[in-house]
């Protein structure tokens, strides 16, 4: 099963947001962004609500305009209401506040983001590393409820 990302974000952080999808991309990590794939007619917000509760985390680029950005803002509550674990980066000189206040934060330099990136993969490799174990766990536990399904119906046979 792959793991998944969605990164919040103001669209003027294009360059930042495109060349962390690269980075995530070659380390297997599959990359979501609202403003691709469009599908006129739809609801953005839904397109967006579904995107975050169909990834494994959410990176949130709170630079100086994406803290300003509701729709950053609203994903990252989105985040938090489906139960989505949040990984802010912030550039430097930016005040985190709001439900990012007083959480652990990745700093970035708007002049050189790609240097922060580094870090952020190292963590969401971290996090997919978790998520295959439970999968496992899960599969294994699984497999053993079967056998032990089959194990009681051919007693009962």
């Amino acid at each position: 099963m792959s793991f998944s990302v969605f990164i919040s974000h103001s669209t003027k952080d294009a360059y930042t947001v495109y060349a962390l999808k690269g980075q995530l991309q070659l380390c297997g990590i599959n990359v979501r962004i609202a403003e691709e794939n469009p599908m006129p007619g739809n609801l953005l917000s839904q397109k967006i609500v579904d995107s975050i509760k169909a990834s494994d985390c959410v990176i949130a680029i709170l630079s100086s305009e994406g803290t300003r950005s509701k729709w950053v803002d609203n994903e990252v509550g989105i985040a938090f209401g489906t139960g989505k674990h949040v990984i802010p980066i912030v550039e430097k000189g930016v005040k985190v506040e709001g439900v990012l206040e007083g959480r652990e934060y990745i700093t970035f330099d708007s002049n050189n983001p790609l240097s922060a990136f580094g870090m952020v993969i190292s963590y969401v490799h971290q996090l997919k590393l978790k998520k295959d174990e439970a999968d496992r766990i899960a599969a294994i536990g699984g497999l053993v409820l079967l056998c032990l399904m089959f194990a009681a119906l051919s007693e009962k046979g």
